[in-house]
């Protein structure tokens, strides 16, 4: 069974008991701005860091919002350290549908130069999860 572990108007985050890992579904982004955005990846960044899971899906696949350079920056900074350190490890990526959007998430991912987690894109959230689960198992 999933629990919702945060839920505003651009994302709901839930977790099943028997997995190590969150879904992260994204939707009415097209109108966020850019101080919404950092707000919504805190409330992840805190979700980490009060769960300790191992890895995320994140469901990209509607999202539409384009992240600026200064904001992919400031995440490098300010995001990935500390879910690292949280025990973040594997990320799941679900391909944007629109190009600019994919970009962005592309540009977004590529500004962990310190290689602190593990990204990979999925087209299927299938594959996407059953990626985690083998990644994420304790055995």
């Amino acid at each position: 069974m999933n629990a919702t572990i945060y839920q505003s108007k651009f994302q709901k985050i839930t977790k099943r008991n028997t997995d190590n890992f969150f879904v992260i579904s994204w939707f009415e982004t097209a109108e966020m701005r850019d101080e919404e955005y950092r707000q919504e990846i805190l409330e992840q960044l805190r979700c980490y860091q009060e769960y300790k899971v191992k890895g995320s899906l994140i469901d990209t696949s509607t999202f539409e919002f384009g992240i600026v350079p200064d904001t992919q920056e400031w995440a490098n900074q300010n995001i990935f350290p500390p879910a690292a350190k949280a025990n973040l490890r594997y990320v799941a990526l679900l391909v944007p549908q629109d190009f600019y959007a994919q970009l962005s998430i592309e540009q977004y991912v590529n500004e962990d130069k310190d290689n602190l987690l593990h990204f990979h894109y999925f087209e299927n959230i299938e594959e996407a999860r059953d990626w985690l689960e083998e990644k994420t198992s304790d055995t």
